[in-house]
C-alpha cells in the first residue's frame, strides 16, 4: 500500500486568526508595506543616494511597525515566536513531517504499519474486545523554572483525565449529541503510573530533571534526550514516556506516531496545558494530554491535516472535515464537506476544539488504537511496568481481587487500582490510624482495573487504611503517609 503524504498547509497549522479586528490590522500593515516597496522601487528610478537612504530609515520603521502588529498584546504564556495563535496547536503533524525528510527508515516503517492497520481494522470491523489493557506510563518533568516543575497533583490530575477519558468515565460524555451517541466507545485502554522502572527498581512513575534550557523544540526532540538538557527515555517498547516541559513555537504538545525512533517514542506535553488545576484556559483540562495521546496511539487529526474534504484521518466513522475547529462551536457546525445536520463532529478529541469542547472517541477510532496495541505497540502489553515491585499484597478473595496503591509510601497523594472481577458493586472508603473515615467514595458498579486518584495531603502522617467493600467481602490495604 502506497500512501501519499502533502506538506501541511501552515495556516491551518497555526490557526492564525485573520478575521479579528487585530489581524485584520496586521494586514492592512502588510498590504500597505507591498505597494510602499513598490512605490519606492519605482522612485528609486530617479533618486539620488541621499534619497534613497532616507527612504531606506522610513523603509525601516515601517517593517519595524509591521513586526509589531504581529506580537501577541496579552499573556506571553500563549505567545511563541511573534504570532498569535488562536486554537489549539499540536506539533505531531509537523513532527511527522520532519520524520519523513529526515529519517529514512521512517516512511517504510509507517506504510507497513498502515498495512497491518488496515489489515486489522478489515479483520475486526469496529468489534469491541473483551480485554482492557493498562498501559504503564512514566512522566519526565523538564523544568528550569519553579514554576515549570509542576507538583505530584497536576501529574495525577492528567493521568485521570487520561483514564477517564479513554473509558468513556468522563463527565462531559452526556454532551455527545444524540446523533453520534451509538459512535461514542470506551476505547478499552488504561493508564497506571509505572511501578518498577527498567532496571526493576521501585519507583514513583514520576522523574525530575532540572535544566538550563529555556524551552523546547519539537524538531530536536532535545526533551527526550538528557544530554540535550532534557531527559533519557524510559524503555520505549515497556512504558509510555510523557515528558512535561516549556515547548517552544505556541505548540501546546506533540506524540510520535508509530514506527519513528525507538530513542524519541512517546509523547511531550507543555507544561502549562498538563492537568487541570493551574494549567492555562481555554486548554484546562487535560485534553491536550488526551489528544496527543490518541496520536500516539496512530489516530490523526479528523480533518485529514490539509484542507478539503477529500482528506481524510483513516478512520471510517468520523465524518469528512474541511479545516480543525477551533474554540467551542455549536452544534451542529456544517462545513463545505457536510453542509447539513449533524456536521462535523467537532467535539472529537483528535480535532482542535477548546478542552471543554471535546470529549469523545468514536468506535472507528478505537479500532485502530487497538490495532496500534496489537502491532506496533503490542510489547507494552507485555510489560511489567504497572506490577509492584514489593507492594502489591494478594487478597484472600474468592473473586481474585486485588488492591495496587502507587506510589506507597506516598505524600498523601497515590492512585489507587483495584482489580473488579465478574462486575460488582463496591465502595472505596480510607480509615486513619484511629479508625475515623477521612475518604469515602459513593458505590460504583465496574468491571476490570478501576483507577482512582486520591488526595488526602491535608491530613497528617502516618498509617492510613484503604478499605474497599465489594458487596459482602471486604479487603483492606496499607497506605503509608510521609
Amino acid at each position: 500500500m502506497q500512501i501519499s503524504y502533502k506538506k501541511l498547509n501552515i495556516s491551518t497549522i497555526f490557526l492564525v486568526d485573520l478575521s479579528s479586528e487585530k489581524y485584520s490590522k496586521t494586514q492592512f500593515q502588510f498590504v500597505f508595506l507591498e505597494l510602499f516597496c513598490k512605490f519606492v522601487f519605482k522612485l528609486s528610478l530617479f533618486m539620488n543616494w541621499k534619497s534613497l537612504l532616507l527612504f531606506y530609515l522610513l523603509l525601516s520603521g515601517i517593517l519595524s511597525f509591521a513586526q509589531q502588529g504581529l506580537t501577541h498584546s496579552g499573556d506571553s504564556d500563549h505567545e511563541e515566536l511573534g504570532l498569535h495563535i488562536k486554537g489549539r496547536n499540536c506539533g505531531t503533524m509537523l513532527h511527522h513531517d520532519h520524520l519523513l525528510k529526515t529519517d529514512p527508515n521512517y516512511k517504510y516503517n509507517i506504510e507497513n504499519i498502515e498495512r497491518f492497520t488496515q489489515e486489522y481494522i478489515q479483520n475486526h470491523a469496529n468489534a469491541k474486545t473483551s480485554t482492557i489493557v493498562t498501559i504503564p506510563v512514566v512522566f519526565h518533568v523538564v523544568y528550569r523554572l519553579a514554576s515549570e516543575n509542576i507538583p505530584d497533583s497536576r501529574i495525577m490530575e492528567q493521568l485521570d483525565v487520561l483514564n477517564k477519558d479513554f473509558a468513556k468515565l468522563n463527565s462531559d460524555t452526556n454532551l455527545v449529541p444524540a446523533v453520534w451517541k451509538p459512535l461514542h466507545v470506551d476505547t478499552q485502554i488504561r493508564f497506571c503510573l509505572a511501578q518498577r522502572d527498567p532496571s526493576g527498581n521501585p519507583t514513583t512513575g514520576i522523574t525530575r530533571t532540572s535544566t538550563t534550557k529555556t524551552s523546547f523544540d519539537i524538531y530536536a526532540d532535545d526533551v527526550k534526550f538528557t544530554a540535550t538538557g532534557g531527559k533519557s527515555a524510559w524503555n520505549t517498547s515497556e512504558y509510555l514516556n510523557i515528558w512535561i516541559c516549556r515547548l517552544s513555537g505556541g505548540i501546546l504538545g506533540y506524540a510520535q506516531l508509530p514506527g519513528g525512533p525507538v530513542a524519541t517514542d512517546g509523547v511531550v506535553i507543555d507544561y502549562r496545558y498538563t492537568g487541570i488545576t493551574g494549567a492555562l484556559s481555554p486548554y484546562n483540562k487535560g485534553r491536550t494530554g488526551t489528544h496527543e495521546v490518541g496520536h500516539y496511539f496512530n489516530l490523526r487529526h479528523i480533518w485529514g491535516d490539509y484542507s478539503g474534504c477529500s482528506p481524510d484521518d483513516l478512520v471510517s466513522d468520523t465524518p469528512l472535515q474541511d479545516v480543525s475547529s477551533s474554540g467551542c462551536p455549536t452544534f451542529p457546525k456544517t462545513d463545505a464537506c457536510q453542509p447539513s445536520s449533524p456536521g462535523v463532529m467537532f467535539m472529537n478529541y483528535m480535532d482542535y476544539s477548546n478542552d471543554a469542547c471535546m470529549y469523545m472517541f468514536t468506535a472507528g477510532q478505537r479500532t485502530r488504537m487497538q490495532a496500534a496495541i496489537a502491532g506496533p505497540r503490542a510489547s507494552l502489553i507485555t510489560s511489567m511496568g504497572c506490577t509492584p515491585v514489593t507492594n502489591l499484597v494478594p487478597q484472600p478473595d474468592l473473586n481474585n481481587a486485588q488492591i495496587s496503591v502507587i506510589p506507597n509510601p506516598n505524600t498523601g497523594i497515590f492512585q489507587l487500582i483495584y482489580n473488579v472481577q465478574n462486575g460488582k458493586n463496591f465502595k472505596v472508603e480510607i480509615y486513619n490510624a484511629l479508625g475515623q473515615i477521612i475518604y469515602v467514595d459513593e458505590p460504583i458498579h465496574f468491571t476490570g482495573l478501576y483507577h482512582r486518584n486520591i488526595d488526602v495531603s491535608r491530613y497528617s502522617k502516618g498509617l492510613y487504611m484503604v478499605r474497599v467493600r465489594e458487596e459482602d467481602d471486604i479487603y483492606i490495604y496499607k497506605v503509608q503517609v510521609q
